[in-house]
């Protein structure tokens, strides 16, 4: 079924200039330079050290890149890349607070009715797809004053809007991480386990590379995100973080960053964590402080 999620004060920062794509492919960790036009890619914005200060989707269009991520990081984000900056033909702005993002979840047959409607030519509308929810996905982003039209048409056309909080639970099923609540600075890019979908180890030098690359060459981290089943559901969560114990030495294996009932089976508990990488392999069973088993996938 296709259901659209509003994505409320979503951090958007607008990148323009001719250098903007050359630029920003040397402080993230995926090739920007070979982004085609109307489409997306996924990356971490890291420091020297690689330590991740932004996960982000960065969409190209003609006149401007767009770098999406969680709310609240246009402060971070921003005056990190503008101290790089020196005779680079890029700007940096702050959408955000001009703008609405949605996602929509499922079938974009929709899209025929509302590109007409939705201004997708004005500054800062778009539509892009992004699998964050484990099967089709698309984020739109449009000017705060179409906002309610493109409802108007959402509703018109009978696909349900869902809130936040049914969002989370399929991300939390999806495993798909979010800044902020399942990684931090505290993490470095692999440790995230979406090398596939936001690393390129082909690309040319950037902030953090080294790092990197030798961790690479290494062939592993000693952590990692994983998603875990709790075969009980939960009249109340339980406040985040909660550490996963290893029960035949118990000592601390990890750490539950996310939680919510389980969309697909009511009697289940999903949630992601930040495990030892020893205790990562499917079908593992830890113990969290209700004693209940949780099981790595």
């Amino acid at each position: 079924m296709t259901t659209l999620f509003h994505l409320p004060n979503h951090t958007l920062i607008t990148l323009t200039g001719n250098d903007r794509h050359k630029f920003l492919h040397g402080f993230c960790t995926n090739d920007i330079k070979a982004l085609p036009l109307h489409s997306s890619t996924e990356a971490f914005i890291t420091n020297i050290k690689a330590r991740i200060l932004g996960h982000v989707f960065i969409s190209s269009f003609e006149y401007t890149l767009h770098l999406h991520t969680v709310p609240q990081q246009a402060d971070t984000l921003i005056p990190h890349l503008d101290r790089y900056l020196i005779t680079e033909d890029v700007q940096l702005t702050n959408t955000t607070p001009t703008t609405s993002t949605f996602y929509l979840h499922g079938q974009p047959t929709i899209f025929e009715s509302l590109t007409p409607n939705t201004a997708t030519t004005q500054a800062h509308s778009h539509i892009t797809r992004v699998d964050w929810l484990g099967s089709e996905g698309y984020l739109i982003t449009l000017p705060t004053e179409s906002q309610q039209s493109f409802l108007d048409l959402i509703d018109s056309a009978h696909i349900p809007l869902s809130d936040l909080q049914i969002f989370h639970q399929h991300r939390i099923a999806a495993g798909f991480p979010w800044f902020g609540q399942d990684i931090s600075t505290d993490n470095l890019p692999q440790e995230v386990d979406r090398n596939d979908q936001a690393i390129s180890f082909k690309k040319g030098c950037y902030l953090g590379q080294e790092p990197i690359a030798r961790i690479d060459a290494l062939g592993h981290v000693n952590k990692l995100l994983r998603r875990i089943t709790i075969a009980a559901p939960f009249t109340t969560l339980p406040e985040l973080p909660v550490s996963l114990i290893d029960p035949a030495m118990q000592k601390v294996a990890g750490v539950i960053t996310s939680m919510a009932s389980s969309p697909q089976s009511p009697e289940q508990t999903v949630a992601l964590a930040i495990i030892a990488a020893r205790f990562c392999k499917p079908k593992t069973s830890l113990m969290f402080a209700s004693s209940q088993l949780a099981t790595i996938q």
